[in-house]
């Protein structure tokens, strides 16, 4: 519908509760400042430049999502979205119905759940719900769950246990707590992100303005939306320089704080290798095989951030396969060169 100001605000009020509060990952006691800073803003993301399988485990609203799949991936990012018709080759596996509301796991945790579990539900046939439980998907957390937001707790409290029923820890998870920023780098703050709802008049103390307003996000993806998902998975490059590992050589590679390289490994031999990174960093690795039909399969892959180690990977590799090492570099401690041997 069209508000005074103009824009297309969304047809109706819904929202989404998360099955569990943000998980964390554990880091060592004196990894503080910017750079545990730098891992709680990048540490959900998955990797970019990857094909992202989804699959239906009921029936539903099987176009809306769709399309909100094509929304996403066609801001012009690094990642795939495939329907496939096998659950056990879903990342992503969507479930309809009444009962449990809108949620879906966040970003990395998808790869953590059962196969047979659902990692989305939908219960709502609108477009701008589907975009938000996608955006969870994809690593974003709730736009009003922010540093800078004031709440009138109690008020908050009284209003989601009359209108959905929910507990005071559903509202700690999903309002009243505030999350690291969205995206590789902290936004201003997105009055209309997807990643926000519906709020009436005098739930929040601070933006003073929401008092006597109602906070009415536009539809679809904001602008700002587009930014950080693309900050997050920057479109891959077809003429992107190869970077190539061979045994016994380390290969340094500068990468910025949440952004990403590729290398390409090719085998002198079949027998066991060990890939690893070097340096004070935190990074994600992980190792592709590259079937006949060029798509990727992953193999093994680790991760160092906020500990006092480096990634490594050990694994069997043979002679005439192709494989590929993704690393993502969630914050440097120095600076942001890091080896890979």
């Amino acid at each position: 519908t069209e508000g005074k100001d103009g824009m297309t605000h969304r047809s109706g009020q819904w929202c989404c509760r998360l099955p569990s509060p943000v998980s964390l990952r554990e880091v060592d006691q004196d990894v503080t400042g910017p750079r545990l800073r730098t891992i709680r803003v990048t540490e959900k993301l998955l990797l970019n430049g990857t094909k992202v399988n989804f699959s239906f485990m009921s029936d539903g609203f099987h176009d809306t999502v769709r399309k909100a799949f094509k929304v996403w991936e066609t801001v012009g990012i690094g990642l795939r979205f495939h329907e496939v018709q096998n659950i056990e080759n879903a990342h992503v596996r969507i479930d309809f119905g009444k009962g449990t509301g809108n949620w879906s796991q966040l970003g990395r945790d998808i790869l953590s759940i059962p196969k047979d579990q659902a990692t989305m539900h939908i219960e709502s046939d609108d477009l701008d719900v589907c975009l938000h439980e996608i955006g969870h998907t994809l690593g974003f957390k709730h736009e009003h769950q922010r540093e800078d937001i004031t709440w009138d707790a109690d008020a908050v409290y009284t209003f989601f246990e009359n209108e959905y029923s929910w507990s005071k820890e559903d509202v700690d998870n999903n309002i009243l707590t505030a999350n690291p920023p969205n995206g590789v780098e902290a936004s201003a703050f997105d009055p209309d992100s997807i990643m926000a709802y519906y709020f009436p008049p005098g739930l929040i103390l601070e933006p003073e303005k929401y008092q006597t307003e109602a906070w009415q996000p536009a539809s679809g993806l904001s602008e700002t939306d587009k930014a950080d998902v693309k900050k997050a998975y920057p479109p891959i490059l077809k003429k992107e320089p190869q970077i190539r590992l061979v045994p016994r050589k380390t290969v340094r590679i500068e990468i910025r704080p949440g952004g990403q390289k590729t290398l390409l490994v090719k085998p002198i031999e079949t027998g066991a290798y060990v890939i690893k990174t070097m340096g004070k960093s935190d990074t994600l690795i992980v190792l592709f095989e590259e079937e006949e039909d060029g798509e990727l399969k992953v193999i093994a892959g680790d991760e160092d951030s906020g500990k006092r180690r480096n990634a490594r990977i050990r694994t069997r590799l043979r002679k005439e396969r192709k494989y590929v090492l993704k690393v993502r570099l969630y914050s440097e401690v120095t600076n942001a060169r890091t080896a890979v041997v």
